[in-house]
């Protein structure tokens, strides 16, 4: 069964082995927030000439829900996306999507559980200064691909809310992007 996703490409700088799956862990829920400075400088490194291309408007790391940032004290997407955004040139945007929805960890969910748990978990902020702004290309910044389901999930919110391309970046991926 195959699934079409409403992103238009997903990038990755790593696969998910042992090794990554450590390093994300530690930054994710150990409170390594250093770690985001490694991660943007090597997906800069990588990605600094192929994503000029793609006529990125902005970067917009995936939110997390505020209770769970209040438990972790940080979005790990939104540090590695500030300081991607910096050396890329281009405005990050942190209050344009949100997330509505305490999904469940999507870590333990199969792929169905994932699409199932992430519906109408994400939303536009109408009270967002860029609401009014259209966001025509988006670079949409995670830390994991593991399904697609959260890169999906945030995708087409975005693109009903009229932005018409939406990349993905990710620090590691279970799977070939």
């Amino acid at each position: 069964m195959s699934y079409n996703f409403s992103f238009d490409k997903a990038f990755s700088l790593w696969p998910y082995n042992n090794t990554v799956k450590t390093s994300l862990s530690n930054f994710k829920y150990r409170g390594r927030r250093e770690f985001a400075e490694y991660y943007a400088d090597k997906l800069y490194e990588h990605f600094h000439t192929a994503l000029p291309k793609l006529n990125i408007s902005a970067v917009v790391p995936v939110p997390i829900h505020p209770e769970r940032l209040k438990n972790r004290g940080y979005n790990q997407a939104e540090l590695i996306a500030e300081i991607l955004a910096k050396k890329l040139d281009l405005p990050i945007v942190t209050d344009y999507l949100i997330r509505s929805k305490n999904t469940l960890a999507q870590k333990n969910l199969d792929p169905v559980s994932r699409r199932k748990n992430l519906r109408e978990a994400f939303r536009i902020n109408h009270n967002s200064k860029f609401y009014e702004i259209q966001l025509k290309n988006i670079l949409l910044i995670d830390d994991i691909y593991t399904t697609g389901s959260t890169a999906d999930a945030c995708s087409a919110v975005l693109k009903e809310a009229g932005t018409e391309k939406v990349y993905v970046l990710c620090v590691a991926s279970v799977r070939a992007t």
